[in-house]
């Protein structure tokens, strides 16, 4: 594939998934009672009473909306930020196979471990094969 190929394509993968990680602003703004509900409706048990619980779920929720915005800042300039690409790819999949496992020994659902790792997995095999060649 040609460089300016590629760099389309990896600025468009950047993008998407950086945009679907900052929907993740919406959870750190929900009010409890919403987080409570969704809960109930993705067929948990009921939200954990107390801070820890609201904690955990707003500063992960948090953490995905902020490497959504990374991932937005470096779909700006593809080739100032190839390296950095290539590290956050390698470590995309990383993480999604580490999330798969964590889904998996929590006991989530069947549909919930089909998307998250995997999804996480194959973005990052994704930027890191795009980016295995220099420019």
């Amino acid at each position: 594939m040609p460089a300016e190929r590629r760099i389309a394509v990896i600025r468009f993968l950047l993008r998407a998934f950086g945009a679907i990680d900052c929907l993740a602003l919406i959870a750190v703004l929900m009010p409890r009672s919403v987080i409570e509900s969704v809960s109930l409706r993705l067929g948990f048990a009921p939200f954990p009473p107390g801070p820890l619980a609201e904690y955990l779920a707003r500063s992960t929720s948090l953490l995905y909306a902020l490497h959504g915005a990374l991932m937005l800042y470096v779909s700006t300039d593809v080739p100032r930020h190839w390296g950095l690409i290539r590290c956050l790819g390698a470590l995309a999949a990383i993480h999604g196979v580490l999330m798969l496992i964590i889904d998996f020994q929590l006991g989530m659902p069947a549909w919930w471990c089909a998307i998250e790792g995997p999804t996480f997995a194959a973005s990052g095999i994704a930027l890191w094969t795009l980016t295995r060649r220099g420019l």
